[in-house]
């Protein structure tokens, strides 16, 4: 049996363009808009974001679950693809927040209960593929975006 302590140890790993830009195409499309990366790690995320031609930032915010940008790093959109050990405590403070946003999450969340307080209207982007997060050609898991202001439909099926 997998503990805590097992899966936190796969809680910083990179975000694979394969992963992003299924969303890509339901991200509003706004020069101004302003997306913060709570979570940058090294960084993969908020560069394929830039890449794509939005304004991503972590804004130098320490403790996401704590803090927040302000004035003059405004935030329109929060993405992100937190701990996944820390899933419940990311979902709760998106919906806080009352911020759209996107978490990359286990779909297995969908069955978490301290999940399952926080997913009332959350809306799921299911990828059409398991992400390969490591590079060993072997993704273990399936993910999904978990999102709250910009999908047209309450489950959408990515597809090939």
């Amino acid at each position: 049996m997998r503990t805590v302590m097992d899966m936190s140890r796969n809680d910083e790993i990179w975000t694979p363009l394969v992963a992003v830009a299924p969303l890509f195409s339901y991200l509003p499309e706004n020069e101004f808009l302003s997306i913060w990366e709570p979570c940058p790690g090294n960084g993969k995320l908020i560069f394929n974001l830039q890449m794509a031609g939005w304004y991503a930032s972590d804004f130098g915010i320490e403790d996401a679950l704590i803090d927040e940008p302000t004035a003059p790093h405004w935030y329109d959109i929060i993405v992100t693809n937190p701990p996944w050990s820390k899933k419940h405590l990311f979902l709760q403070r998106c919906v806080e927040l009352k911020k759209p946003f996107a978490l990359l999450l286990p779909v297995r969340t969908l069955g978490v209960r301290r999940c399952q307080l926080w997913l009332d209207d959350v809306d799921v982007l299911f990828l059409a593929k398991r992400v390969d997060f490591t590079g060993g050609g072997a993704p273990y898991e399936a993910c999904a975006w978990f999102t709250k202001g910009f999908l047209p439909d309450r489950i959408v099926f990515e597809e090939e």
